[in-house]
């Protein structure tokens, strides 16, 4: 007896390619994973990125450096989309790019149904901000449904047609003990062992971190922090750590694709960012039994209670964020009794197969009904 043949062709368009640690990647590939067995197929229209190795059939889209990037992406889309009409049933669109807006102009071309997730809204200003604007309000025009992964990032694009589908992670295997890891990076009862997830820049907090780490490892023995990202200014990260003197308390393992194997090496995950949707890092921190340490931007304070399972920081205060780390080293019960919920939390509301369900719905939604 033959296999079912395929029902639904999504095709998934993003700016970013599947080797670039992002989070609209990894929720793309988490989806892809979750909703294989349910008759739905998955492509993703990307730049094209060395070999684009992944579980998703990928369509490299070359593209130049420089600042004709993103047209010449959108473009690139566009054509490719119109030229293979029949490869797909669905498009679905990430963020109110450029790309987004070309790929939702063929499908309505095309007659093919679509979709516009929104992850976060980044503050822009000037003719950055003007283009932000009008690609959200012309995706959502084209778009035939419109997606925000958390209630504030549908409140702050403002879009009245826009339901809300959190993201959603896989919780790793329950364990009675830590991952095994070197030893460098092993639980111990002398302090601290800080993660950090993402770029490693600026808007992801990073250097008001090393000024808050500091700060603690003054107050605190044996508090340390381990990065996984890739970044954007290594040389100013660099001095940042040297003017800091803590080059010794902070190893940085650069982008990994397997970086969430060792996060229950770790016991506080902390991630200061300036702005953020539901970030995919937070969430499997939180599925990994980690408490949480984060700023109340986007749809963190969905997900990080304070006292429950995390601690909220202000924006640009490493003072306050050095005194959060402090209390966690000096309280481990009390970091680890956050982590058990931010855990029983994510496994009950941000469930991998609960957002997969909610866009399989969707999905299977626009194929009967159409564009």
């Amino acid at each position: 007896m033959g296999e079912e043949p395929l029902k639904i062709r999504v095709a998934h368009v993003s700016a970013y390619p599947p080797r670039q640690l992002s989070g609209i990647t990894r929720v793309i590939l988490s989806l892809a994973s979750a909703i294989s067995s349910q008759g739905i197929r998955f492509s993703l229209w990307c730049p094209r990125d060395g070999d684009n190795e992944s579980v998703l059939d990928v369509v490299g889209i070359p593209v130049p450096r420089g600042s004709v990037r993103n047209l010449a992406l959108a473009a690139r889309t566009f054509i490719g989309l119109i030229r293979k009409r029949s490869g797909f049933d669905v498009i679905h669109a990430h963020q109110p790019h450029v790309q987004s807006v070309a790929a939702l102009l063929a499908g309505r071309i095309l007659g093919v149904p679509s979709v516009l997730t929104f992850h976060v809204r980044v503050p822009q200003a000037g003719f950055a901000r003007l283009v932000d604007w009008a690609a959200a309000r012309l995706g959502a025009r084209l778009a035939s449904e419109v997606v925000a992964v958390a209630d504030r990032v549908r409140q702050d694009y403002a879009i009245e047609r826009c339901s809300v589908i959190h993201n959603g992670v896989t919780p790793a295997p329950k364990s009675d003990g830590p991952s095994p890891a070197p030893a460098s990076r092993a639980r111990d009862s002398l302090g601290l062992h800080l993660i950090f997830a993402g770029r490693v820049t600026e808007t992801k907090g990073i250097f008001d971190l090393l000024r808050a780490l500091a700060l603690a490892s003054s107050h605190v023995e044996g508090i340390r922090l381990t990065t996984y990202g890739s970044m954007d200014s290594p040389e100013r990260y660099e001095e940042a750590k040297r003017s800091l003197g803590i080059q010794g308390i902070v190893e940085d393992r650069g982008f990994q694709e397997e970086w969430r194997e060792h996060l229950r090496a770790g016991q506080v995950f902390v991630l200061p960012s300036f702005y953020e949707g539901l970030p995919m890092a937070v969430l499997e921190a939180m599925a990994a039994g980690l408490c949480v340490v984060a700023t109340p931007v986007g749809g963190i304070s969905d997900v990080v209670i304070p006292n429950r399972t995390g601690v909220l920081v202000p924006v640009g205060d490493p003072a306050t964020l050095s005194a959060a780390l402090v209390s966690l080293a000096q309280n481990p019960e009390m970091a680890s009794a956050m982590g058990r919920e931010a855990r029983t939390l994510v496994e009950a509301e941000y469930s991998n197969d609960k957002m997969a369900s909610a866009y399989a719905s969707l999905y299977y939604a626009l194929f009967n009904r159409g564009p």
